[in-house]
């Protein structure tokens, strides 16, 4: 009862410190505060978590209700619209709400009876695995080029909010190079198709007895656990014992060390943590006992049911995985079958199951853009050329956003898309197409790494060997992709001719309507950036397809394979 108590407040101490109610929230408007975009709710066995959801509001609402809705192609089951507080007061709202596992973004909407008062949006929100790293440098970000997810439903813990799981962004670690931690969590998302959280607090030449309870690297694991909420965490996975080999620590001491620290997370986390812990204690050319702490790995391994054996990884240095034969820390390819072997452990153990579950027929984004971006003074548009070489339908024009602001042009309803005839010269573009406004409404889906918008269109067939251009605009100081592709086998066109920036003048979007629009290469640096995108089909549907197109707006995820 104790321990169930301790978790109850836990929880929520967590729903405290993960919110901070915004003070300034315009009359009849309603903001969510707190970090919810690329957060990641552990679920629990029923494949449900409780998505913490507060905010402030203002105006007369009678109730505050909340949904969260299936980012476009990926896993999971969308809600409908749910009451979270049903007699608001004060100007603020503090509720929760079940979510399975899956990709979503997540909407709040302040009701005045029936009549909606203000919304508010956020995407990239989780329900899925969570996991604590600890241990040192191998785990810390000490390796060799940082990672970055195959995948955008991977995410980190900075230390003060959630964001994309890239080795580049910050993290609570000490290391500021590579880790295993976004092949891991790739790995995990490709077998389980939910988003995986990942909270590292590795140290760099720790010993086992820093983490302790009472000394300071403990600290670390306290503070990770403020950060989850009601299911807590998976599991803390453990990478250490270098450092204990190089002081020569006894095979009982060490095991001794290693099993007060477990058992200290259980009592403050309030459940039985699991722990992975590998067979790690390999240092360089020093005359170091290795094999006495793995013994002693293996020693609380075997005695404790709820831990269970990570990936061994004192041979990595004679199989090249290491950054030279005599450095401990891992290489690329070391972090990477560093990452995949943390993947296999925890899928044993735990007999993780995927989820039953395939991207759903229908178009296929043209484009996914993995890494990059630009920004420019004024608003701008850019572009990128293509030619078809099988017969392609058009169904949707899009955006893509990578400072995960969603739609912008707030002023104009949105940003502009065109699709033109290639005008045969590198001054501009022939007749428009087919143009639309993604509306600032749009819901974001992933597009590579990141996310884009769409919006659907009367269907639009293009020709085979013909020359095509399709652009977008962008607001001033917003953030552009860079052409890092991840191509597709089978994509039905030939490699992209990259285009720059677009000039306009006078308004601060394309013309709707105009039969041309000149798109000149952009300054040096400039040409290799894109803006606008599209979803496509192969040939021609019939028409049952397209009314289905139309109504449904069928989606399709981007995933590494």
């Amino acid at each position: 009862m104790m321990r169930y108590m301790n978790r109850v407040i836990a929880f929520s101490a967590a729903i405290a410190t993960f919110f901070v109610i915004s003070a300034a929230v315009a009359e009849g408007a309603i903001s969510l505060s707190g970090s919810l975009e690329h957060a990641v709710f552990q679920r629990d066995a029923s494949n449900v978590a409780y998505v913490p959801l507060a905010g402030a509001y203002s105006g007369a609402a009678t109730h505050i209700e909340a949904r969260a809705v299936t980012l476009g192609g990926s896993y999971g089951t969308s809600t409908k619209w749910t009451t979270i507080d049903a007699s608001p007061t004060g100007g603020s709202f503090n509720s929760e709400m079940a979510v399975s596992a899956g990709w979503y973004q997540v909407e709040v909407r302040a009701m005045n009876g029936s009549t909606v008062l203000s919304t508010a949006t956020r995407p990239y929100v989780g329900v899925g695995e969570v996991f604590i790293t600890a241990g040192q440098s191998n785990s810390a970000y000490y390796g060799g080029t940082l990672q970055t997810p195959g995948d955008a439903r991977v995410s980190t813990w900075s230390g003060s909010t959630w964001q994309f799981g890239a080795d580049s962004n910050p993290h609570v670690a000490t290391g500021t190079n590579g880790s295993p931690w976004p092949d891991f969590g790739t790995y995990l998302v490709d077998c389980l198709e939910i988003p995986v959280g990942i909270i590292p607090v590795g140290v760099g030449s720790s010993s086992v007895q820093s983490w302790m309870p009472g000394n300071s690297n403990y600290n670390r694991l306290l503070s990770a656990f403020n950060v989850t909420t009601r299911n807590g965490f998976r599991a803390i996975l453990w990478h250490q014992g270098e450092e204990d080999a190089y002081r020569s620590t006894s095979t009982a001491t060490y095991a001794s060390r290693l099993e007060s620290v477990i058992a200290a997370t259980r009592d403050d986390a309030g459940f039985d943590v699991p722990w992975g812990v590998a067979r790690a204690s390999w240092l360089n050319t020093y005359d170091v006992p290795a094999q006495m702490i793995v013994d002693a790995q293996n020693q609380v391994i075997a005695n404790d049911p709820l831990v269970f054996g990570g990936p061994e990884t004192n041979s990595f240095h004679s199989r090249g995985l290491t950054i030279t034969p005599t450095n401990p820390h891992f290489n690329d390819a070391g972090l990477q079958e560093h990452g995949r072997l943390w993947k296999e452990a925890v899928v044993d153990f735990f007999n993780l199951q995927a989820n039953p579950w395939e991207p759903p027929s229908g178009p296929t984004p043209a484009v996914k853009i993995q890494s990059g971006s630009s920004t420019a003074a004024d608003p701008y548009s850019l572009g990128w050329r293509f030619t078809p070489t099988e017969e392609m339908v058009i169904t949707s024009l899009g955006v893509f956003d990578a400072k995960g602001d969603g739609i912008n042009n707030v002023a104009d309803g949105g940003q502009l898309v065109c699709l033109f005839e290639w005008g045969g010269n590198e001054s501009g573009a022939g007749a428009c197409l087919v143009s639309a406004v993604v509306p600032t409404t749009a819901i974001a889906e992933p597009a590579g790494s990141f996310m884009a918008y769409y919006v659907d269109i009367e269907p639009l067939t293009l020709e085979v060997g013909k020359e095509y251009f399709i652009a977008a605009t962008c607001p001033a100081y917003d953030l552009l992709y860079s052409a890092v592709l991840i191509d597709d086998e089978d994509r039905p066109f030939d490699r992209l001719a990259c285009q720059g920036h677009a000039t306009r003048t006078g308004s601060p979007q394309m013309p709707a309507h105009a039969n041309t629009a000149t798109f000149p290469v952009g300054p040096s640096g400039a040409d290799d950036y894109f803006g606008g995108t599209f979803k496509y089909v192969v040939g021609v549907p019939e028409p049952s397809t397209l009314v289905l197109l139309s109504t449904l707006g069928l989606l399709v995820i981007c995933r590494r394979r």
